[in-house]
């Protein structure tokens, strides 16, 4: 691809991977305690949990998916000037990248809890051997550039990640086969397609109106990502309020609140 778009995509991966390794840290975090809750051999309350810990995955993963998008370029443009600067489209193949990466991460935190090492390691064979395929043929045969490499990941999730990893759970974790279909088609299908709509409509509205704004980039990046981190709760709190994960938040924030 050349020296030169290899190292404008590293600025943008720095941030990315920073922010991707702290929310894995928060998100796996509690992989002792669900691996204490495992040990009590309560499958139906594991699969409570896990679907609980799914949800708030989501949430955050989807705002913070909504602030990289509306808040890349304008800070790449402050840090690093605007000749370090990806079209859109790239910047949109980036963070759609980092969603379903990021979505991974509550399979991923639970099947290391019940130490499910090999037979996903069998998976993740598979899953380097296809990605580099996708990722080469994109490349080299379609002239895609770096979004052909990002495109070949995205599609190496989705075919492969999304439906492989809840199902090993729910096979030989939590031992509920016949639940499992209905759990990825609402749950990972139907609400990943539903707030990646969400966020465009939203990023879309956001991107003209800085078309208006003549602030410094850092000042325009830190706004897009309030505006966007404001609009996705409203969403989240019309839509996803009677979600176990959606109620937890809350919980946990009164409680803070209280404490403080």
């Amino acid at each position: 691809m050349g020296i030169t778009v290899v190292g404008i995509y590293s600025n943008y991966l720095l941030i990315v991977t920073s922010i991707s390794n702290i929310l894995s840290k928060l998100i796996s975090s509690v992989t002792a305690s669900v691996g204490n809750l495992i040990v009590e051999n309560n499958q139906k309350k594991a699969f409570q949990v896990y679907s609980a810990h799914f949800m708030i995955n989501f949430f955050i993963v989807s705002i913070s998916a909504g602030c990289l998008y509306v808040s890349l370029n304008p800070f790449i443009k402050f840090w690093a000037g605007k000749s370090y600067v990806l079209s859109l489209p790239v910047v949109v193949i980036v963070v759609l990248n980092y969603f379903f990466d990021q979505l991974r991460q509550s399979s991923i935190t639970f099947i290391s809890a019940y130490g499910l090492f090999v037979p996903n390691g069998k998976k993740s064979v598979i899953e380097a051997i296809l990605n580099f395929v996708l990722s080469l043929s994109l490349l080299l045969v379609f002239h895609l550039g770096i979004r052909g490499v990002l495109l070949g990941t995205i599609l190496t999730n989705l075919f492969l990640n999304s439906w492989w990893e809840p199902l090993l759970l729910f096979r030989l974790g939590f031992g509920f086969k016949k639940r499992y279909l209905r759990f990825y088609v609402f749950n990972y299908a139907l609400n990943s397609v539903f707030v990646i709509l969400v966020v465009f409509v939203i990023s879309k509205t956001i991107l003209y109106l800085d078309q208006f704004m003549f602030q410094s980039n850092l000042f325009i990046a830190f706004l897009n990502s309030l505006i966007m981190i404001f609009s996705m709760v409203v969403f989240f709190s019309v839509f996803y309020s009677k979600t176990t994960g959606y109620k937890y938040i809350v919980l946990f924030l009164k409680k803070l609140f209280r404490n403080n």
